[in-house]
Order: structure tokens, then sequence, then C-alpha cells
């Protein structure tokens, strides 16, 4: 069997030695926006127009040491 054995658990607090560690607390800003089948941008008031949404969490490190990151995501409706 060459498959790679791991198992996965939760992340301890404190356990990491990366400045990221301190990443999991304040986020500097968090926007959706919504875009219909063409790619257009429009309103998320109208769900049932909406094809695609796209997410971005900008977060920051409280102690300046990592630089903001942002993370971006897009996800599509296949169905009505």
């Amino acid at each position: 069997d060459r498959e790679p054995q791991i198992t996965l658990g939760p992340e301890v607090a404190g356990a990491r030695s990366d400045p990221l560690a301190a990443l999991g607390g304040p986020f500097r800003s968090l926007t959706v926006a919504c875009f219909d089948g063409a790619g257009a941008a429009i309103s998320c008031a109208t769900p049932a127009l909406v094809r695609t949404v796209e997410v971005t969490l900008v977060a920051t490190d409280p102690t300046g040491r990592v630089p903001d990151l942002t993370f971006r995501g897009r996800a599509m409706r296949q169905s009505p």
C-alpha cells in the first residue's frame, strides 16, 4: 500500500510555531459579490438571478509581523 497514511484532526490553539498563528483572530474585511449567468455584477438581494458568488476575506495579524492576507473564493450554482 503506497498511499500516505495520515489522520487529520483539529488544530490546537498555540501549537503553531510560525507567525501565522495569530491570524485566527481579527479580520479587516469580509465582502460578498454576486454575478449573473453572463458574469455581470448584480445585487445579491435577488438570489434567483445569482449564478456566482465571490467572497473575499482579509485577515490581519494584530502584532503587525505578517502583512494582511487576502483569501478569495468563488462558487457557481449548477442548477436553478
